[in-house]
């Protein structure tokens, strides 16, 4: 769970970044991996500095004061997957409303 700022002015954006390392014994049969996040409002997932998977965010550059293009509340949450392959990724959480 990540803090979202105070009622009167939340964070927008949350910036999280994870480098990982596959190990040469592990065989990768297509040379992919899958991602799978539970997302709310939005996010995108960068894999090695490009923008891999999208979820209610637009097309092309987005900057940290964007908030994401719909409010999915906790019932309608839902996880959303991407294949890739990296070692370093960097995901943008995003929240519909400040």
């Amino acid at each position: 769970m990540v803090e979202f700022g105070p009622a009167s002015r939340r964070h927008i954006t949350t910036y999280f970044r994870k480098t990982f390392t596959i190990p040469e014994t592990v065989r990768i049969s297509d040379g992919t991996l899958t991602a799978e996040l539970l997302v709310d409002d939005g996010a995108i997932v960068y894999i090695n500095g490009v923008a891999a998977i999208r979820s209610a965010l637009p097309e092309g550059e987005v900057r940290s004061t964007q908030t994401a293009t719909v409010t999915i509340g906790d019932a309608d949450e839902t996880k959303f997957s991407g294949t890739f392959w990296s070692r370093l990724c960097c995901i943008q959480a995003r929240t519909r409303s400040q």
